[in-house]
C-alpha cells in the first residue's frame, strides 16, 4: 500500500465549491513544494482538467462504477506515484457525500471511495502507529489475494496462468495501453482504445471467444456489485 497522505474532500451537494477548494489546496501546497496527487470520484472530465493546471501532474479518476472496487486502491496507487511519488493525494468528491448508483446505496458515492482508499485508516495508522496485519489489509481491500503462509508463490503462478491463458494482444492493450489513455486528451484516448479493441479481435483467441458468446457459451459477466 502506497504511504502517501491522502485528504477527502466532500459536501452536502453539487455545487457546493468542491473544485474551486480543491483547486485551491492543490495549487497551494504545490507552491510549498509538496508534489501533489490529484484525483476525482466519478467519471468527471472537466474537475480533473483543473486539478491537473493546479498540481502540475494529470487528475485522475477513481470511479467504481466503472471500474470495479478491485480496482481503486491500484488506479489510485499508479496515480500517486506517476510520474514520481506524491507528498500527498487531494482526492474530490462527487455530488454529495453519499451520491452513488441509483438504488445501490452508497456505491460509488464520495463516502464509498473514501472507504475503499482507506482515507479513515490512514489518519488511524499515521496518528496512532497502528499496523495493519495481512488479514485486516484483506479485509479493508488494500490487498487483492490473502495466502497461506509458503502459498503465495504458488498463488502467484496460479495468476500468471490465468493472464498467459489470455490473447497477447489483450494482454499488451491492459498493461501499455489503457494506463496511458488516461494521459491524453478526449480525443486520443477514445482513438487509442478503438485501435486497441480493433487489433483485439483479429487474433484467433478473439475468434474463438467471440464463437462462444454468440453461441452461450462464455462465462456470464456480472456487474461489480453483483460479485
Amino acid at each position: 500500500m502506497v504511504s502517501v497522505p491522502r485528504v477527502v474532500i466532500a459536501a452536502p451537494g453539487s455545487g457546493h465549491g468542491k473544485t474551486s477548494v480543491v483547486t485551491g489546496l492543490l495549487g497551494a501546497l504545490r507552491q510549498r513544494g509538496l508534489t501533489v496527487s490529484p484525483h476525482k470520484v466519478g467519471p468527471d472530465y472537466i474537475d480533473p482538467g483543473y486539478h491537473a493546471l493546479a498540481a502540475g501532474r494529470p487528475g485522475r479518476n477513481l470511479d467504481p462504477w466503472l471500474v470495479g472496487e478491485d480496482q481503486i486502491v491500484p488506479m489510485f496507487t499508479h496515480g500517486a506515484g506517476t510520474p514520481a511519488p506524491a507528498d500527498i493525494a487531494i482526492v474530490e468528491g462527487v455530488m454529495g457525500l453519499f451520491d452513488g448508483a441509483s438504488g445501490r446505496g452508497d456505491f460509488a458515492s464520495t463516502a464509498h471511495v473514501a472507504r475503499l482508499l482507506g482515507a479513515s485508516r490512514m489518519a488511524d495508522m499515521m496518528l496512532t502507529g497502528r499496523v495493519l496485519d495481512a488479514a485486516e489489509a484483506e479485509r479493508a481491500g488494500l490487498v487483492h489475494y490473502l495466502t497461506p503462509q509458503g502459498e503465495a508463490k504458488s498463488k502467484a503462478g496460479e495468476l500468471a496462468a490465468k493472464v498467459a491463458a489470455m490473447a497477447p494482444l489483450t494482454i499488451l492493450g491492459v498493461l501499455h495501453a489503457l494506463p496511458r489513455i488516461q494521459d491524453m486528451s478526449e480525443a486520443d484516448g477514445l482513438f487509442v482504445e478503438s485501435l486497441m479493441v480493433a487489433l483485439s479481435m483479429t487474433g484467433s483467441e478473439a475468434e474463438a471467444r467471440l464463437a462462444d458468446f454468440a453461441a452461450k457459451r462464455a462465462v456470464k459477466v456480472t456487474p461489480p456489485f453483483e460479485s
